[in-house]
């Protein structure tokens, strides 16, 4: 229970990390048309693509993706996707009890949480036949893998922000894709979460 807490804490901690570096020119892959470079690295066991103008944050155990959405000022202001993943101490969870869980301490640790939208549960079981957002419907997944996406907004310092979460448990390991971004920035940043989405692989 305590290295769960740990690794639940880690993830709220890296909603906001911002480091800059340089990003890689990627070739099509899979099919996938899509414009843009490739994150991913020895250290982990996935890889995706993100747009042009988005450059490469942390790329290490964590990786994340940073834009500057106030480019006509100078001081930043950073829209970010990270994907985190941990250990899981039961390899039997799936991605719905994962995030009650998790839900219960980011309410806890987050001021102003606040719910805006879940994924409904499929009639048959989330883990094998998907889950489905209320918003559009659409069945969510991670590198072909059965997944849970979530939406909320909380209070990070003196800030609100909204927060698109993918959560995929695979493995015996939690994955967890997290879009932060201002209220004024949100629509703007969602593509590049689809983007993220399409094109993310295991290796």
């Amino acid at each position: 229970m305590i290295k769960r807490t740990a690794a639940l804490l880690l993830a709220i901690a890296a909603l906001a990390a911002f480091t800059a570096c340089g990003g890689n020119k990627i070739d099509e892959a899979a099919n996938r048309k899509i414009a843009g470079r490739q994150a991913g690295n020895d250290a982990v066991d996935y890889s995706f693509a993100y747009p042009e103008e988005w450059e490469l944050g942390e790329n290490n155990g964590v990786i994340s993706i940073r834009f500057d959405c106030n480019k006509s000022d100078a001081v930043a202001r950073y829209t970010t996707i990270n994907v985190t993943t941990f250990s899981l101490a039961d390899s039997s969870t799936g991605a719905r009890n994962y995030w009650n869980d998790y839900k219960k301490l980011l309410a806890e640790r987050l001021g102003d949480f606040t719910m805006l939208n879940e994924p409904a549960k499929s009639e048959t079981s989330g883990e094998t036949s998907g889950e489905t957002s209320e918003a559009d419907g659409k069945e969510t997944k991670l590198g072909g893998t059965v997944a849970l996406k979530v939406h909320y907004s909380a209070k990070l310092t003196e800030n609100t922000y909204l927060y698109d979460q993918i959560i995929c448990c695979r493995n015996g390991a939690v994955y967890i894709v997290t879009l932060t971004a201002t209220n004024d920035d949100y629509e703007t940043a969602k593509s590049a979460l689809d983007v993220v989405e399409q094109t993310f692989v295991f290796d």
